[in-house]
Parts: C-alpha cells; structure tokens; sequence
C-alpha cells in the first residue's frame, strides 16, 4: 500500500515510451551491467588468486598434477613435453618411424638407410614400445595395483595387439612385433619418398596403434589404483579453485546489477538506470505516482533475471572453455547457471513480446507489469513544460 505522503509523479501525463527507446534502453543497461560485471570480476579474481588460501590450494593441485605427469611416465603410455603430455597422434608417428628403422637395420646395411629421414630416431626397444612395455612389464610389476587387469606375456601380447587389420606386417620376434621385410621397405619408400603404397601401411598401422593406445590409456586412467587416487584429489582442488571463482563471479554480476538498477536510480530518481537518465526516460507506477523503494526493488530483481545470460559471457571470456564447465555448477544445490541462463533468455524474449502488445493505458514491458510500472518519454515532458512556460502556462 503507498505511503500517505507519497507524491503523484510529475510523469504521469507524458506520453509512454517508445518500443524502440525501450529495446535501446534495456539494450545498453544489459551492456553497461556486463562490462560492469567483467570489471569488478577482473578486480576481485585479482583479489582472490593473491589469497594465501587460494594460493595454498594452487600449489597442493599443482602437486598432484605433477604425481599425475609422473604416474602416465612411469607406465611409458606418454611422456611429457613442452609442459604437458605428447599428444597421441606423435606418440603413433614416433612408434611407426622407430619401428621401421629396427626392422630395417635387419635386413639393409646401415649406410643405406636414409639419415635425413631417421635423424635422431632410434631403434625400437622394449622400453619405448609403449604398448609392449605397458601390457608386458609395467602392468606385470604393478598388477597388485590393478582393479581386475592381468598382464601379457609375449606369445599372447602379439595376437592382441596384432590384429587382423595388420597382421600381414607383422611378424613374431623374440620381444614385441616387427615388420616383415616386405613392409619395412613399403614404409621406409613412404617415409622417404612418399609412395602410394607405403602410405597405406602407415596409415593403418597408426590407426590400430592409435587404437590400442586409446584403450590402454582408458584402462590406466580407470583402473591403476595410484592414479584413481591421486585423480581423484585433483579433481577435489581443480573444484575447490573453479567454485572460488564462481563465487566471484556471481558475487561481483550481482554487485554490478545492484549498483546499476538499485543505487544508480535512487540518486537519479524516478526509477532511472544510466542509458534511461541519457535517453531521457523515467518511470512512475501504474496509479501515476512516484516510483517507490518497493516498485525499484522489483525492477531490480527482474533485471537481474533478464541479465543472468551474460553470466555465461562472462565465464567465457573470463575462463575460456572452462567457462562451460561453471554453467553446470549447482547454486543452493539444485539450480544450476545454464539453467538461469535460459530462464533468463526465455524471459527477455518473453519482456520483448509483451511490451508489443496493445493494452487500454500503455504498453509494458513484462518487468513493467511485475514492477506495478509505467516507462514514460521524460523528454517529450520536458519539451510541453518548456513550450507551456514559453505560453505564460
């Protein structure tokens, strides 16, 4: 109910707004929130990562990572490189080159074999057959760590990675499978000359490999007990970090929406945000009196609704891809942000058919409606003051 002393608003009999001020309107308070929003957030993360708190956490999920990098090493499945694990497909290109080259040197002396094409390649060994010595000698050293795995030994090892797919390249040797000699000269004429037919051996012995090695790491990464564990505290300070900033995040998007929609139009007055102090619009409520503290509290909440989308703008810019990951963070354990993201889309696009509809007084918005307001052309006002003064009204 308004308060005895409430004010009619001086408002009240200028002509409504247009749809199209108030699309620019909502347009540039949903802007200005953003770069408001990313701002304070670019602030407050400063704030945070300098934390002893947040950098204790850092450092204890530097060090698992680290245990993570050491375990992968240890099971020769990748190795390290420029900070971060080989990528797979070089993992394969690796194998198949110092596969050639062993078998090659079996049978072709050594100063026919192309030193520009194996320059600081190596033989393939037992150690660096990755699959071979995963299967072969770290799973049997390790097979009390194992859930449910056995090791191969090496009659079996060749028919399981040998498939049938290459089994026409490959033959039994006293360790792990070589190539025939017809096969290694076929990909050594590939890999020195680019024949067709060399080509079609390399790309399907680095398919199956590429296979192979995908499970294998699969099998590592699900049942190696060692690593399970200390994944599994990773993960604990990965989380930890992702919902401190998350916290950030939504503390400085809800400090910009209330500075923008609750301070900003108490000191402007009438209910003005910014762009509608700019584009010379003002409120009063639906019975023609001066907006109250109640009508800019209601708008303020509606706004945020409506602004809730830019916070997945925000975890993007802010965190790159990782920003998804923020979108499928429960808030209060059940409402997670990619669905106030689409609440929030949904209730713009609701906003926007709404103020389209005719209605006996003046067209609202849906905001309008919930805030028991009227948006009114304060310039227009002016104007008809001006020329009423200028009349001797």
């Amino acid at each position: 109910m308004r308060r005895n002393n409430a004010e009619l608003s001086r408002y009240r009999t200028a002509v409504s707004a247009s749809n199209s001020k108030r699309f620019l309107a909502t347009f540039f308070d949903i802007l200005i929130a953003f770069i408001l929003s990313l701002s304070l957030f670019s602030i407050g993360d400063l704030i945070l990562t300098n934390t002893s708190t947040f950098k204790a956490n850092a450092e204890e999920s530097s060090t698992y990572q680290e245990k993570l990098y050491e375990l992968v090493e240890d099971s020769h499945l990748s190795t390290r490189e420029n900070g971060s694990l080989k990528h797979l497909d070089d993992i394969c290109d690796d194998y198949i080159y110092s596969l050639t080259l062993l078998s090659l040197q079996k049978i072709k002396p050594i100063d026919e074999i192309s030193e520009n094409t194996y320059k600081n390649i190596k033989p393939l060994t037992s150690d660096t057959d990755r699959l071979y010595y995963y299967h072969v000698i770290f799973k049997k050293a390790e097979s009390d760590n194992f859930i449910n795995s056995s090791y191969k030994d090496v009659d079996s090892y060749f028919d399981f990675f040998v498939t049938e797919d290459v089994n026409m390249y490959y033959v039994k040797s006293d360790e792990f499978p070589i190539l025939n000699d017809n096969s290694a000269l076929l990909l050594d004429d590939y890999l020195v000359n680019n024949s067709s037919e060399g080509k079609k051996i390399y790309d399907t012995i680095h398919t199956d490999y590429l296979s192979v090695l995908n499970d294998s790491i699969d099998e590592f990464t699900t049942s190696y007990k060692p690593y399970i564990e200390t994944n599994s505290h990773f993960e604990d300070c990965t989380k930890k970090q992702l919902n401190l900033h998350v916290i950030v995040v939504l503390v400085t998007f809800l400090l910009s929406v209330l500075i923008l929609y609750l301070v900003l139009p108490f000191i402007f007055r009438d209910g003005k945000t910014i762009s509608m102090k700019v584009l010379g619009l003002a409120y009063c409520d639906v019975r023609g009196y001066e907006v109250s503290w109640v009508n800019i509290c209601l708008r303020t909440l509606f706004s945020f609704i409506a602004n809730c989308f830019s916070l997945f703008l925000i975890m993007l810019l802010a965190f790159g891809t990782e920003g998804t990951y923020f979108m499928q963070i429960n808030v209060l354990g059940f409402f997670n942000l990619f669905t106030a993201f689409i609440i929030s889309i949904v209730y713009l696009f609701s906003s926007g058919i709404v103020s389209l509809i005719p209605r006996k007084v003046q067209k609202q918005s849906l905001t309008d409606i919930l805030s028991i307001t009227y948006l009114k052309n304060a310039k227009e006002f002016y104007s008809d003051e001006v020329r009423h003064f200028k009349n001797g009204k």
